[in-house]
């Protein structure tokens, strides 16, 4: 099985970027080809994936089990994907370049994008990082 993800080290911050962090875990991920090393910090402003500015809780909803059309093949598979809502796709279109996008959404020929992949981090299974990532949105999610 083929897996298009982010390697990722996590951070989860309690407050904000400039609080300590309560769980930092550099080199959480084991090199795989064709992977990018990435970082990903979970704030009380929002998810900072691949490095790239955090889209704000409000631009994001929990994360969920889905059958998407893989890229580059045409048939699906399952992921752990993060849905988005309309203001994080316009978030994405406003900061982010094509390629950056690229690295983080799902293609949806002709569509703007609905949703982010769920970053893989090594010694977490998807489920438990969205189970992590589902802690964090209700913890800070102000809906």
């Amino acid at each position: 099985m083929r897996h298009d993800v982010l390697e990722s080290e996590v951070a989860i911050l309690p407050g904000s970027a400039k609080n300590e962090s309560f769980l930092s875990q550099p080199q959480l991920h084991a090199p795989r080809p064709r992977m990018q090393r990435r970082k990903v910090l979970i704030d009380a402003y929002g998810l900072a994936l691949a490095g790239f500015a955090p889209i704000p809780w409000e631009g994001l909803q929990p994360a969920e089990r889905k059958k998407i059309e893989e890229r580059d093949r045409q048939e699906l598979v399952t992921r752990w994907v993060i849905p988005l809502t309309w203001k994080g796709r316009d978030y994405l279109r406003d900061h982010l370049s094509d390629s950056e996008r690229a690295l983080l959404v799902p293609r949806f020929p002709g569509s703007e994008p609905t949703r982010l992949f769920l970053p893989g981090v090594r010694g977490l299974s998807p489920a438990e990082f969205a189970e992590v990532y589902d802690t964090a949105f209700r913890r800070y999610w102000r809906g």
